[in-house]
This record gives C-alpha cells, sequence and structure tokens, in this order.
C-alpha cells in the first residue's frame, strides 16, 4: 500500500469562490480571503487499497507519536453516524473501513470493478478489484501560516472537492471523510482527506 507552538492566527470565514486551487500535485494552491493573499496550502496526494489501515493510521499516535486530538472535522452522510459528537470513531476501525467500501461492494456485487481507472493490464496485471480506491489528500498550510479552525478546514475540504468534481452541489455523490490530528512534526497545520474511488467514472486528474 502507499499512503504515504506556532502562532494562533485569526482568518476570516472562506467563501467558497475565494479558494483557488492552483494545481493536483504537490504544488502550492493558493488560498485567498476577501480577495487578498492569506497564504499557501500544499496538497500531496496518494492511493491505496486498504482504508481501514488508513483511518488506524489517522487516528493513531503517528509514526512519531505526533497526532494530538485526533478527530472527524467533516464526512459524507453515509459515514457520520460511525463518528460521535467530538468526531472520535464510535466502531472498529474494521467496521469503519467496510462502511468506507460500501459503495465498492455494491458495484462489484452488479459486476462493475473499481475504480475505473485500475481495469488496464498495465495499471493493473493482477486484475485486482478495488486496487488503488482510496484517494488520499494531505492538505498542509505552510509553518507560519498558523493554525486555522475545523470549520475553515471544513469549508476548505468540500470546496476542494467540488472543484476536482468529486462532490456534488450536496456534498455527496462518493464517500468521504476530512481528519484532524495536530500539527505535523515540522509545525504545519494540515488537514487528511480520503475518498472512496468507487465511482462509474474516475477523472484523469485525480489519478496517479
Amino acid at each position: 500500500m502507499g499512503f504515504l507552538v506556532p502562532m494562533i492566527i485569526s482568518v476570516p470565514r472562506i467563501q467558497p469562490h475565494t479558494y483557488a486551487l492552483t494545481t493536483l500535485s504537490d504544488c502550492p494552491a493558493k488560498i485567498c480571503s476577501n480577495g487578498s493573499m492569506m497564504g499557501f496550502m500544499i496538497p500531496k496526494i496518494s492511493r491505496g487499497s486498504d482504508p481501514a489501515g488508513l483511518l488506524r493510521y489517522l487516528f493513531g499516535r503517528g509514526r512519531h507519536n505526533e497526532h494530538r486530538n485526533q478527530r472527524l472535522i467533516a464526512a459524507s452522510g453515509d459515514m457520520v453516524d460511525a463518528f460521535g459528537i467530538g468526531g472520535t470513531p464510535e466502531r472498529s476501525f474494521r467496521e469503519l473501513g467496510d462502511l468506507f467500501d460500501a459503495r465498492y461492494r455494491r458495484l462489484l456485487a452488479e459486476g462493475r470493478s473499481c475504480p475505473p481507472d485500475r481495469r488496464s493490464l498495465k495499471r493493473n496485471p493482477d486484475r485486482e478489484d478495488g486496487l488503488d480506491r482510496v484517494w488520499h489528500c494531505s492538505l498542509s498550510l505552510r509553518a507560519e501560516d498558523g493554525i486555522l479552525m475545523d470549520w475553515q478546514w471544513s469549508d476548505i475540504v468540500t470546496d476542494y472537492l467540488r472543484r476536482l468534481n468529486m462532490l456534488d452541489t450536496d456534498g455527496e455523490g462518493v464517500t468521504w471523510v476530512a481528519i484532524r490530528h495536530g500539527l505535523s512534526r515540522n509545525g504545519n497545520d494540515h488537514v487528511h482527506i480520503m475518498v472512496q474511488l468507487a465511482r462509474g467514472v474516475v477523472q484523469e486528474s485525480w489519478t496517479l
């Protein structure tokens, strides 16, 4: 599988139309508020096939015990009830992984291999169903840009996914979660986004 004490700043509420993503690769994404530059975000994208394992890591202690106050901050409607008011899991990671895979299992039962971009022999020589169906993005601020509130990250994540055409206007269309667990070792505020790519179409811009 391929998953890869700062100053607190006051940031105005970020409206969807003021957030601009310049690229899907590991290049800075500009964030603007009220028409002015507020900072940069750096997306780091990977894909894998073990949603339960990724969830266990994101809610765990981290590789260097750096994770703190692990919590869900936003999710699709089919995942919300599996978490408590504070965003902590109320089911086992295996159960969460199964819930995250529900769309995938339905498509598999219908005889549709998922995700569509892993059907070729070049990308999937063993013809493994479900290969790389979990899209994972770590979206980070620069350390000097401080810390955002949960609701600000939630707005940013949903707008980001809409701009990638992953979500419909109601914030649904795919299964997804957004998780925070404190600062990185370098002091970067960040959020982790997981998206289930089990759907009829996977756009080229999402793929790795």
